[in-house]
């Protein structure tokens, strides 16, 4: 889920993958888009727990999965391995395909498909030095999840917004932001003080600490 990424936890999530394989190919015929989804559910997980540039070749062969979601599976299954590639480094590539999966999500009028790309594309933007573009991925990340009680991605939108501050030097702006995620989302179990970490270790590095 994406509390779980929030909250850094894969615990099981390589083996439920590899079980969602095989159900896959067990049926008849074999649905091997559901399989193709659980691969990248594995290189995603691969990617956090270290393995690089394999996962993350894994996740590119399969951007025609990616960019053919189903209604049946949740949207963060075709972006969360989008997500992880940022992790990789693989930007270009990455910002290709959040690019048009924004710009599907816009043109069908459905703000729930388009939130967690907006805050992977801020995150994406961050890590290339392009603030006030990841700022405004961010702010609109935050708006969409508000109006459609996306609260868990309420907590990403701010994170990202926190980190963006951060990377400023903004200290009062990055507690600001943390304190909106404690009050909104802190009793579905995202720990603003993980967060709160994070942006403290990007306020060290800006002021020298």
């Amino acid at each position: 889920t994406i509390r779980d990424r929030v909250v850094a936890n894969y615990a099981g999530h390589a083996e439920l993958a590899s079980r969602a394989r095989a159900l896959a190919l067990s049926t008849e015929p074999p649905d091997l888009h559901l399989a193709a989804m659980a691969e990248l559910q594995s290189a995603m997980v691969g990617i956090a727990l270290g393995e690089g540039d394999s996962a993350a070749d894994a996740i590119e062969a399969r951007e025609a999965t990616i960019l053919a979601p189903e209604r049946r599976l949740a949207v963060e299954l075709n972006v969360g391995p989008v997500h992880a590639a940022v992790w990789a480094e693989r930007y270009g590539w990455a910002d290709r395909v959040l690019t048009r999966m924004i710009d599907v999500a816009r043109a069908r009028s459905t703000p729930t498909e388009m939130t967690y790309p907006l805050c992977v594309a801020a995150q994406l933007e961050l890590r290339r030095g392009r603030f006030e573009l990841a700022r405004a991925h961010a702010d609109e990340a935050v708006r969409m999840a508000l109006d459609t009680r996306q609260l868990v991605l309420v907590a990403v939108g701010l994170g990202a917004l926190a980190a963006i501050d951060a990377s400023l030097g903004r200290r009062d702006a990055v507690e600001a932001h943390l304190d909106r995620v404690q009050e909104l989302v802190g009793s579905l179990g995202v720990d603003p003080d993980r967060l709160r970490d994070r942006a403290a270790g990007l306020l060290a590095v800006i002021e020298g600490e």
